[in-house]
């Protein structure tokens, strides 16, 4: 598979996207649009994505489900 098809988010990164004021589905399109383009992160998230001034930390495939994206933070650039 080349990349996810569908996105999760953890309570943390829920929280902290919707008091940024991001759309849940803002995030969704950029990570699922722009998920060729991402890099390796160093922290606790395994890829860091910068993609239409929004900046994800996410993991990929997510507990070894191929399918699946999980959002760990967001925000603006």
């Amino acid at each position: 598979m080349s990349g996810p098809g569908r996105v999760r988010f953890t309570e943390h990164a829920r929280m902290r996207i919707t008091r940024r004021r991001l759309g849940l589905d803002t995030i969704e399109s950029v990570v699922l649009e722009a998920h060729g383009e991402r890099g390796r992160n160093p922290g606790q998230a395994d890829w860091r994505l910068v993609y239409r001034g929004v900046v994800v930390l996410y993991d990929w495939p997510a507990t070894g489900d191929e399918t699946t994206a999980l959002v760990r933070s967001a925000w603006r650039r």
